[in-house]
Parts: structure tokens; C-alpha cells; sequence
């Protein structure tokens, strides 16, 4: 029996701001024949908007995402609005059409979307190939063909005619207020540079009168001092020759005093004779020889004994057999989970990695044939894995099978949820790596919310003020990391289904956005619904095997 064909379910995917022009756009679609979902038609008063939103999502036919500048910049629901379809297109066939980003106005598409073709609807064409899109993806589903019939075509050709000639009337408007703009900044820098060159010749002017001034005080101080010596020698000179005089009678009184003892030494005295018997002086002799002075020395002195500190149980920090680096763990009680929920969990000692996996070292395991390469070689437009410039910038594309291979092949796992979070911020109940406080974020962690210099991923161990009490690095952005914990899926068509979790955070999700920070703290967990470029991981292995 034939099946009757339905009309093709639309998602409208937007920023609350925008809903004016959605609402055009939705009315526009359903003249065409579209069964378009539009939260402001579709939700009825008392519906939890979360739980019916992610319900459309994930029945529709396809997903329009309406770009403007508000909901590029916009932070909260549509990004993971945004998030959501494109983990779903990546479920998709090759091919397949599914998400139709759509620009209102000119603004930047989000890197995220960059791989998808997006339509203009500011140009004359726009609406006709939207159109044209979403006929295509109606024809892949076997669904009725979106036709446009001649009404809808004289509609349009009014709304171009009409949009055209706002245009034109805008242009002509913004041309104007810019050639004012011009104008009145010509103005100002011709001013300004008046201005500059006032100063400049008052300023040259005051210089020049300072330098007189000065040369002029210091010839009339030179000219003074020359008149002061001139005077003072004048005035000398009868002092001069008295005191020379002077000096001339003490200079032969002291030769005379000198040299008149020795002329009377040399004259000859009489010798006076004595009668009285000079008695010889015996002078007392030693038969002993004299004792020469020696050292003495100590042999009963006990050498110093140096203390050797008693060595570590355990190294602080190893190197596996692969040349991985990792880091000590060390045994006992922590406190675990969100502040409102938390317990007391005690865990023996294990290492972790010190750095999350890197590119050339799941390379190695690949080449080995014991790992599966990532599902793309490529980071949006980026070639990223097998390219050498990112040897040491995380591995994505990859799923938890994918990181349980390579950690079993370094004879190591994944960690549980509760190692993960006692290595990131160890046993004082800190909410980040490095402490309680987000001060200096673009030094600590790599996430789109903060201007760190990086556009996507980053090197690992790029940000040093961001490590752990261990030594861990990057256990706040840059990637998410895997762990062993799954979330069980309560969603419609879903339901009872396994989603491998992470925690960390990374370079991508709008948790990092300053109005909400939760994706840093280290208790905090998130689930993965398929390969993507924001989720890599590192491994872990137990202290005392």
C-alpha cells in the first residue's frame, strides 16, 4: 500500500532576540508547504521548554540555523542548541543533507559550522536556494517535493523588488553617514595636526629662550669669576713675597739643625783611661738541643657521619615504556563530588598521565596496528592528525574505545570519574586545578571564552599556572577527557541508552563563557554522544601492580 507522504519537519534553531525575523521566516515556510517548529507556535503554556526542545531536535528532518550577529555572540540555550545538531549531523550518512546554517545579516559563521555551506538571505538569490536545499533534502528522505508554485513565485519577486530597493535606500543612507564620518575625521586631524604644530613652535620657541639664557648667565658667571681671580692676585703679591722670605730662613734653619751634629761627630775627643779590671761575663750554656715547635695532632677524632635521607616509597613522577610521562597519585581519603553532594571516597596510589595524549603518541600505538586512527585527520579546515606541526597538540576524533586500546597497549587504562577528579584537585576540596578562584583564566586554561591566543586546541602543558597539586597539566580545558563513568540517556527514543562521560571541560563548549564557568570545576562531568573535536583523554595506572 502506498504511504502517504508527510511534509518535511523543520527545526528554526535561534536566539531569542531574533524571534521577529524567525517568525517571518516560519510563516514564509509554511506557505511553501514546510512543517516548520517554532518554539513560540509550538510550546503550549506549562511545557518544560528543555525537555521539548531537545524532542524536536532530535525528530526533525532537518535543522535551520538562523545566524545573526545576536546569536553568533549569544551565550546560554543556542549553543547547545548548536552543539546538539552537530553532534546529530555527525550521525548522518555521507552526503546527507541536515543542518542549513542561514545568514539575516552579515556576521560571522561560528568555526564550528565552517564545514557546512551556509545561504545569504540578504542577496537576491537567498530564499530561492534555501529553498532549493531543503527540496533536495526532502527528495533524500523520499517525502513530498517542496514545490513553488507561481503565486509563491510573484510573492517572492515582490519581496525581492521590495528588499532591493530597501537595500539600495540603506546603502544610500550608510554611504552618506559615512562620507560625513570622513569628512568630520579630516576635519578633526587637520585640526589636530594645527594644533601639533602650535605646540611644536611654542615649545621649539621656549627651548631656544631657555638655551639663551642660560649661555648668557653662564658667560656672565665665567666673566665674574675671571674679575674675582684678577682681583685676589693683585692683591697677593705682598703677602706672596714676604711669606717666600720666610720660608727661605726656616729652610736654613732646618739644614743647619741637621747638618751640625754630624760635622761636630766627626771631630776627635780624648779617650779617658780606666783602672778598673774588666771582669769577663760568663754566659750560661744548655747542653740540650732546641725543641722545634710541632703539630699536634688528634688521633682519637671521629669522623663526621652525613645522614641520608630515607628514600621515597614511591617516585613523585615515572617515565613508562613508551616514554610517557607520569605523575604520582599518592594513596588515601578525599572528598569528592558537588559541594551540595559530596562523600568521602579513599583510593590506593596510582600514576597518571602528566599530559593529556598528544598526536605523535597515538600515532605510535597506530602504527602498531593495536589502535584505530582517529574518524578525521582534520580539525574543521585544519590538517591536524599526521600533520608534524601538531605532534604535541591533543588527540581528538576519537571514541572511549579508542582511548581504552591505546592505554591497554601502554599496559595502563582509563580512569575511573573519582581518579580523574582526586588528581585534578586533590584532597582540600579545591574546585579548580589551581585553586578556588578564576583570576588570570588565559593563563591557566585554553577555552573559547577567554583570549588565551589559541583558536582551537593547544599545545600540551601550555599553560603551567593551570596545573594540578600532582603535577597534571591541561585538567581544565584545552580537551575533554574520557573516564570509565557512563550517563544513562531518559530521552525519548533514547531511553536506558549508555553515553561515555568526561570531565575537564574544553577549547570549545560555552560552559567556558564568563557567565557560566562550570565546565572548569573539577567535579564537574559531561556526557559525549559521539567523535568530535573537542574530547581527547589520558591514562592511569595503579602504583603497586
Amino acid at each position: 500500500m502506498h504511504e502517504t507522504k508527510r511534509p518535511l519537519k523543520v527545526f528554526l534553531c535561534h536566539a531569542s532576540v531574533d524571534k521577529p525575523k524567525v517568525r517571518e521566516l516560519y510563516r514564509y515556510l509554511r506557505r511553501r508547504g514546510v512543517n516548520p517548529w517554532f518554539d513560540e507556535e509550538h510550546l503550549v503554556g506549562g511545557q518544560d521548554w528543555q525537555v521539548e526542545i531537545p524532542k524536536a531536535l532530535a525528530t526533525s528532518d532537518a535543522i535551520i540555523i538562523c545566524l545573526t550577529k545576536n546569536s553568533v555572540d549569544k551565550e546560554g540555550y543556542i549553543q547547545k542548541e548548536i552543539k546538539f545538531a552537530l553532534e546529530k549531523a555527525l550521525e548522518m550518512p555521507e552526503g546527507k543533507i541536515f543542518l542549513i546554517p542561514v545568514k539575516f545579516e552579515e556576521c560571522e559563521v561560528p568555526f564550528s559550522l565552517s564545514r557546512y555551506q551556509w545561504v545569504d538571505l540578504t542577496i537576491e538569490s537567498g530564499y530561492s536556494k534555501m529553498m532549493k536545499a531543503l527540496k533536495f533534502r526532502a527528495s533524500q528522505l523520499e517525502r513530498t517535493t517542496v514545490e513553488l508554485f507561481k503565486k509563491t513565485v510573484e510573492e517572492e519577486n515582490l519581496a525581492l523588488e521590495k528588499a532591493t530597493k530597501e537595500k539600495v535606500e540603506r546603502e544610500a543612507i550608510e554611504k552618506a553617514v559615512r562620507e560625513k564620518a570622513e569628512k568630520e575625521s579630516v576635519e578633526k586631524a587637520r585640526l589636530e595636526a594645527e594644533e601639533l604644530t602650535k605646540q611644536k613652535v611654542a615649545k621649539e620657541k621656549s627651548e631656544r629662550e631657555v638655551a639663551e639664557k642660560v649661555a648668557r648667565e653662564k658667560a656672565e658667571r665665567q666673566a665674574a669669576q675671571k674679575a674675582a681671580i684678577a682681583k685676589f692676585l693683585s692683591n697677593a703679591v705682598p703677602f706672596i713675597k714676604v711669606v717666600g722670605i720666610l720660608g727661605i730662613i726656616i729652610g736654613l734653619i732646618w739644614v743647619g739643625s741637621w747638618v751640625a751634629p754630624k760635622f761636630i761627630a766627626l771631630v776627635p775627643t780624648p779617650q779617658a783611661t780606666t783602672t778598673a779590671t774588666q771582669r769577663p761575663v760568663a754566659r750560661a750554656t744548655s747542653t740540650n738541643p732546641p725543641v722545634s715547635p710541632t703539630k699536634t695532632i688528634r688521633t682519637n677524632a671521629t669522623p663526621t657521619k652525613t645522614r641520608t635521607p630515607a628514600p621515597t616509597s614511591l617516585p613523585t613522577e615515572i617515565t613508562d615504556a613508551k616514554g610517557v610521562s607520569m605523575v604520582l597519585v599518592p594513596a588515601g581519603e578525599f572528598t569528592v563530588g558537588w559541594p551540595s553532594s559530596v562523600r568521602k571516597v579513599t583510593l590506593k596510589s596510582y600514576y597518571i598521565d602528566k599530559y593529556e595524549v598528544t598526536n605523535a603518541e597515538y600515532q605510535k600505538c597506530v602504527s602498531t596496528q593495536q589502535c584505530s586512527p582517529p574518524s578525521d585527520s582534520k580539525l574543521g579546515s585544519i590538517p591536524y592528525y599526521g600533520n608534524s606541526v601538531y605532534d604535541s597538540y591533543p588527540v581528538v576524533w576519537v571514541a572511549r574505545e579508542n582511548a581504552e586500546q591505546y592505554c591497554s597497549w601502554r599496559e595502563a587504562r582509563v580512569p575511573s570519574g573519582e581518579e580523574w577528579e582526586k588528581a585534578a584537585r586533590g584532597t582540600d576540596q579545591r574546585y579548580y586545578p589551581w585553586g578556588n578562584q578564576i583570576n588570570d583564566i588565559t593563563l591557566r586554561a585554553n577555552g573559547p571564552g577567554s583570549d588565551d591566543g589559541f583558536q582551537v586546541t593547544a599545545p600540551v602543558g601550555s599553560f603551567p599556572l593551570g596545573i594540578s597539586p600532582y603535577g597534571a597539566f591541561d585538567m581544565a580545558g584545552n580537551v575533554s577527557e574520557y573516564i570509565t563513568d557512563n550517563y544513562v540517556s531518559t530521552s525519548t527514543g533514547t531511553e536506558g541508552k549508555l553515553y561515555p562521560m568526561t570531565k575537564g571541560g574544553d577549547w570549545y563548549g560555552n560552559k567556558f563563557r564568563q557567565s557560566d564557568w562550570s565546565g572548569l570545576l573539577s567535579y564537574y562531568s559531561d556526557s559525549v554522544y559521539v567523535r568530535n573535536t573537542w574530547t581527547g583523554f589520558r591514562c592511569v595506572r595503579d602504583a603497586n601492580p
